[in-house]
């Protein structure tokens, strides 16, 4: 969900172009940065948004990409 909602913020955190190794091999820790600086408001919604793409699944452009 990070990746869909938030892949923006996720792409600055990481030095790298999409495609290059070091991208991938940074990703992980870039969605962990993201999270971690959210406010109680935007993780309050990220995990309400969760709940709800696992009860009944992202909508249907997420789930086109």
């Amino acid at each position: 969900m990070i990746k869909k909602k938030y892949g923006d913020r996720v792409k600055d955190k990481i030095p790298f172009q999409p495609g290059e190794t070091q991208f991938v091999a940074n990703y992980q820790r870039a969605v962990t940065t993201v999270v971690n600086e959210m406010d109680d408001e935007e993780r309050k919604n990220a995990e309400e948004l969760v709940d709800s793409w696992n009860k009944d699944g992202p909508p249907g452009a997420y789930q086109l990409k």
